[in-house]
Formats: structure tokens, sequence, C-alpha cells
């Protein structure tokens, strides 16, 4: 929530699109206000572990009192759970979004792009699906140890649909990843 309110009082503007392979653009932001962002290296890394710990943290706690309690629904509760936790970021991020961009505007991109986002819907509600029916069950070190297995999804789709050549510290990278999972689970 903090982020995007952030965000508003100091917007960013899109400074070029530069077209790069296939269907793929970089965006080059710059600040409205000249100020550039300010940051340490290796910082958002440490914030995206702490948010990965917090988040993986938070939903074990939901997913054993789930288990825990009697359920006679045959709806699954890691599916409760992700509608819940749909819905509430529905509540906050919906009003910030709409203060952005007009319903016009996001009921043309509706009109075109209403496939793509829901094959993105359908494969984000089964893969954390899964996420969460792993989490009633094993430990959570080895369910976010698996989790991050995805920086090999990304190395693999970047060199195959997007051509890229990964460079030696990030195949070094994905190596490390494997072999960290592998150490996890034996």
């Amino acid at each position: 929530v903090a982020r995007p309110a952030h965000a508003t009082a100091h917007p960013w503007t899109v400074a070029e699109v530069r077209s790069e392979r296939g269907q793929v653009s970089t965006l080059v932001l710059e600040p409205r206000s000249g100020q550039p962002l300010r940051f340490a290296p290796g910082q958002f890394a440490w914030l995206t572990l702490l948010a990965s710990i917090g988040y993986s943290l938070c939903d074990k706690a939901a997913m054993a009192r789930l288990n825990a309690a009697t359920w006679h629904s045959a709806v699954p509760p890691a599916v409760v759970y992700y509608v819940l936790l749909s819905v509430a970021g529905g509540l906050v991020f919906a009003p910030l979004a709409l203060r952005r961009v007009s319903r016009a505007e996001l009921t043309a991109l509706a009109r075109i792009e209403w496939r793509s986002a829901f094959l993105a819907a359908v494969v984000s509600f089964a893969s954390y699906g899964l996420i969460l029916q792993a989490l009633r069950t094993a430990p959570v070190s080895y369910v976010v140890a698996a989790r991050q297995t995805s920086v090999l999804f990304a190395v693999a789709i970047g060199a195959l649909h997007l051509h890229e050549r990964p460079s030696r510290l990030r195949l070094l990278g994905a190596f490390a990843t494997v072999v960290g999972v592998a150490l996890v689970a034996g």
C-alpha cells in the first residue's frame, strides 16, 4: 500500500520506449521531479528476500490454521484463502489503479487484452494454489526453496523465447539455485 501511495506523490514518466527482440520493449523511466532514485547495490535483492520470507511465513501460518480447522466444504482451504487474498488485494489496489487510469481506458484495455489477462489469472491461481497446498503439509523451508526455482524458468524463457544470452554470472546463479534446492531437499 505504501509503495503505490508514494509513487503517486513522486510520479515517473516514460522517457523512451526501446524495441527489443520479438514483441518485447524496454521502458526507460525518469522521475518528473528530476531527482533520481537513490539506492544501494543489492538493496532490492534483500528487500525481495525479506518480503518473500514474510509472505511465505504468513501463508504457512494460514495453511496450518486452516488445516487444523474442521473443514466441511468441498472447496479446498487453499482456494478459499487465495480468493480472500485476491478480494482483499482488489479492495486495496483497485482504487489506487483507478486514480491513475480512467475506467474508459481500463475498459478499452480489457477488451483488447482479456485473453492474456484471463490466462495470467488462471496460471497465477494454479501456481499459487499448488504452493498453498504444499504449505499445508511440507516444511516452509522446502516450499520456499522449491519456489525459488522460478529463477531457472526466467533464465530459460529469456534464452529460448527472447534470445537472450545469459552471462556466466547468471548461469552460475542458476546452478547455485539448483544446488541449493537439492541441498534443502536432500
